[in-house]
């Protein structure tokens, strides 16, 4: 009696099908995980610039409108190998842009933060879809008269808090 080893021309290419649909699901998937790690990167960079606004507004009552009014490095100063700059605008929002080796869906495009003050003398940052509704007491800048958007980022590659 002979008996068969090994796997059919029909079921190799089963295999090979299978393999390949989970393939195509899962590249994109990972692609946009690595996306959202370079914007991460982003965010801890702009971690030293809500600071600087932060303590800026709290000393003298007023929002920072540059780097240097809130102590800060020039935004070319603040730089990693993701992100290009991180500036503070007119209302003591910061923008984060990116460049340098940032996958090209997200290169050239900025994330935005914008300050509220609070009751206490406390700071929150909102970005995206983030509204005041959420911050009981806090009003944005005199300058900002409606929440921000959050940057030119597609919404998929924002941190879950900026969707």
């Amino acid at each position: 009696m002979k008996t068969d080893r090994g796997f059919s021309l029909i079921e190799l290419m089963i295999v090979l099908t299978v393999v390949g649909v989970l393939a195509a699901v899962a590249i994109p998937a990972y692609q946009d995980q690595t996306v959202r790690a370079q914007v991460a990167e982003g965010l801890s960079l702009a971690a030293s610039a809500k600071s600087a606004v932060s303590e800026a507004f709290l000393s003298s009552g007023a929002w920072p409108s540059t780097n240097a009014a809130a102590d800060l490095a020039p935004p070319g100063g603040l730089t990693s190998r993701y992100v290009c700059s991180v500036a503070i605008t007119a209302v003591g929002g910061i923008t984060v842009t990116f460049g340098g080796a940032a996958n090209p869906a997200v290169h050239g495009r900025t994330l935005a933060l914008t300050p509220a003050a609070g009751p206490n003398g406390n700071v929150a940052w909102l970005c995206g879809a983030a509204t005041l509704a959420s911050l009981a007491g806090f009003t944005l800048a005199a300058e900002a008269s409606t929440p921000p958007d959050g940057g030119t980022l597609l919404r998929k590659h924002r941190p879950a808090n900026c969707r």
